[in-house]
């Protein structure tokens, strides 16, 4: 996700699209690490994997902030990158838990994370 919030190929100004991609490319390329780091893990706080995944999410976190202008920890810049992480984060499930369907042959995923960040981002 590192990589992906500074790839120059990015779409929208902010390279928020492409998180969402690297975030998607994951979860089919590792499902169960993926699995461990995003899934059902309350009695795992220790794991380390739980807190590379809390991670990821700061990666968004700081990539809205910093397009938006704002502080980290500002609300909105919060709720933004809440709203784009759930979609994200919910498809990304959906496809490894093999959910999608035809549904997929209809949709780009790259215009999908575009038009994604595009809303939430806009004022």
């Amino acid at each position: 996700m590192r990589a992906a919030r500074d790839d120059p190929t990015a779409r929208h100004p902010s390279g928020i699209d492409t998180i969402g991609q690297a975030y998607i490319n994951f979860a089919r390329a590792e499902p169960g690490v993926f699995r461990l780091m995003f899934g059902l893990t309350n009695d795992h706080d220790e794991l380390e994997l739980k807190q590379a995944g809390e991670q990821t999410y700061g990666v968004l976190v700081d990539k809205v902030a910093e397009f938006l202008g704002r502080d980290f920890n500002d609300l909105v810049t919060q709720k933004r990158s809440y709203m784009l992480w759930t979609f994200v984060h919910g498809h990304a499930f959906l496809e490894i838990d093999k959910k999608t369907g035809t549904l997929k042959e209809h949709i780009n995923e790259r215009d999908y994370f575009l038009e994604i960040t595009q809303k939430f981002l806009s004022d």
